[in-house]
C-alpha cells in the first residue's frame, strides 16, 4: 500500500494523530509543481495548517484526502 493508503487507514482506525502526520508527509514528497494550482494551493493552505494544529481540525485532512482524489493523485502516492 502507499502512504496515502495507510493516512487514510489511520483515520479510518480514529488516529487521526498518525493519519495527520501521515498526510503531511504525503504532501511533504508530492511534485507539487504537477498540480494545478487551485489543488496546490489547497494542498499547501492544508500542509500549513496541519504542521501548526496537527489533527485538531478533522476538515483539514478530509480536505487533504478530497483534493489529493479530485487532482489524480490519490493513485500516484
Amino acid at each position: 500500500t502507499g502512504a496515502l493508503d495507510e493516512a487514510s487507514d489511520l483515520l479510518a482506525r480514529n488516529d487521526l494523530t498518525g493519519g495527520a502526520a501521515q498526510l503531511q508527509a504525503v504532501i511533504d514528497h508530492l511534485p507539487l509543481e504537477r498540480l494545478p494550482e487551485g489543488a496546490r494551493l489547497v494542498l499547501m493552505a492544508c500542509a500549513t495548517q496541519v504542521s501548526q494544529i496537527g489533527a485538531a481540525r478533522l476538515e483539514y485532512l478530509l480536505l487533504i484526502l478530497h483534493t489529493l482524489h479530485e487532482a489524480g493523485m490519490s493513485t500516484v502516492v
